[in-house]
């Protein structure tokens, strides 16, 4: 958020792009992810980091499941088709470990923990 207010035109609005906690995640989601509890906030928490750095939040659009299934999933599908277009490539079976432990870890802690929004703010 730092970064980007000195680009700000007066009046101009910033715009992030945030995942966020839809309830508190357990341990396991979080080693699943790589996360520490604090990466991300609630949406509340995510309020309260904005209004933290002198940004007034004026409007939000957030995923909802269904179009965060379809984010997730187009990523599987193009890895998919990758594979199948590179069979030889050095990183081939890296990339198969990556597919199936992202499917997995947003089917089993994702979908239900991590939510997707971009939050637009004025500084205030």
């Amino acid at each position: 958020m730092e970064l980007l207010r000195p680009a700000v035109r007066p009046g101009g609005v910033i715009l992030i792009g945030e995942p966020f906690w839809t309830e508190p995640p357990p341990e396991e989601c979080l080693a699943a992810h790589g996360f520490a509890p604090d990466d991300y906030a609630s949406l509340e928490g995510t309020f309260d980091r904005l209004d933290f750095a002198g940004l007034e939040l004026v409007e939000m659009v957030l995923a909802t499941p269904e179009t965060w299934d379809r984010y997730e999933a187009s990523q599987w599908i193009t890895v998919t088709d990758w594979l199948a277009a590179n069979p030889d490539d050095p990183d081939h079976d890296a990339m198969v470990r990556f597919r199936d432990e992202n499917r997995r870890v947003y089917l089993r802690w994702g979908r239900r923990y991590l939510g997707w929004g971009v939050f637009v703010s004025r500084v205030r």
